[in-house]
């Protein structure tokens, strides 16, 4: 009688073991596969945002250099132009190329930034801030020293009359 107890408690203490093992098995299938999930969500999130930083700085790249190829054609067509108008006259078969490439580059970065209709600061607004800095820039020093002189002549032929009289008298 005691050996069937206790193999009725054996079979109860296996039943409850095993079931015991199936939840621990089941607790740790569950931490294991949310283990798994997270770490997966952390790779995917530090994928995408590598992905993401990829593109962003493709683009941001892509918007330097249209910002570029905007202000260096400005830039060529504002500052040497005292210098291509003599030259135009002159060599007017050879600079007229290179004239209507500077437009038309000009024409089609304008285009392009208009039709993305991203970074339309960048593209645009900003160079023509730039470009009416430099034509100011390059007005002040180009008429600057003539101001002066005139100014400067001005001033010396009303006020060296009267130093000259007074030192005469």
């Amino acid at each position: 009688m005691r050996l069937y107890t206790e193999g009725v408690i054996d079979c109860r203490v296996i039943v409850l073991s095993c079931w015991f093992c199936w939840s621990c098995f089941l607790c740790v299938c569950v931490c294991l596969s949310v283990c798994l999930c997270m770490y997966l969500c952390m790779y995917l999130s530090i994928f995408k945002s590598i992905c993401l930083s990829v593109y962003q700085s493709f683009n941001l790249s892509i918007y330097i250099f249209t910002f570029l190829f905007i202000y260096v054609p400005i830039y060529l067509s504002i500052y040497p132009s005292i210098y291509l108008f003599i030259y135009f006259s002159i060599y007017l078969p050879i600079y007229l190329p290179l004239y209507l490439s500077i437009c038309l580059s000009i024409y089609l970065s304008i285009y392009l930034s208009i039709y993305l209709s991203l970074f339309i600061y960048l593209l645009i607004y900003l160079p023509i801030c730039l470009s009416t800095y430099l034509s100011i820039y390059l007005s002040v020093s180009v008429y600057l020293p003539s101001y002066l002189s005139i100014y400067l002549s001005i001033y010396l032929s009303v006020c060296l009359p009267s130093f000259l009289l007074l030192s005469f008298f």
